[in-house]
């Protein structure tokens, strides 16, 4: 009679552990990245995309098309940057791709976590992000491109 419940209760539990594990592997596998073309001009950022959803993934594949090296910062809006020197901008950016040479091409895998977008919006306005460079004279050139992030559904 023991052995009999105890065999049930075994089953049981085998049943809802591998249950378990199939939606640990449903949700631990993780969606597509979307690749986002930039081209950095040396007066202009284009994108092929410029609003985001949070928390999904993206890489973002930027050629400098421009004469300079250039750089590809992903800021929080100008609020929170316009006190900061240009060598403490890099500090507050949420990714960023350095030291890009005229001609190169340099990929970024990001995801804009809730967290990281809540901490420098004001409530729900998570308007104000934007691509930008600002190595000088970059960015007063026109290198930064307004984008928008949309609340993950």
């Amino acid at each position: 009679m023991r052995l009999k419940r105890f065999l049930q209760w075994g089953y049981r539990i085998g049943a809802m552990l591998l249950c378990l594990m199939s939606l640990t592997a449903c949700f631990g596998q993780s969606a597509a990245r979307q690749t986002v073309t930039v081209m950095l001009t040396g007066n202009a950022i284009q994108s092929s995309l410029t609003a985001f959803d949070i928390n999904a993934a993206y890489e973002f594949v930027v050629t400098n098309k421009g004469p300079d090296v250039s750089e590809f910062l992903i800021m929080p809006p100008l609020s929170y940057t316009q006190h900061l020197a240009e060598s403490q901008l890099g500090t507050v950016s949420l990714a960023s791709l350095l030291s890009i040479a005229s001609g190169a091409t340099k990929t970024l895998d990001f995801t804009f976590t809730h967290s990281a977008v809540m901490h420098y919006s004001t409530g729900m306005d998570m308007r104000g992000f934007e691509f930008a460079s600002h190595l000088p004279g970059q960015y007063e050139a026109g290198m930064r491109l307004s984008i928008s992030l949309v609340p993950g559904q």
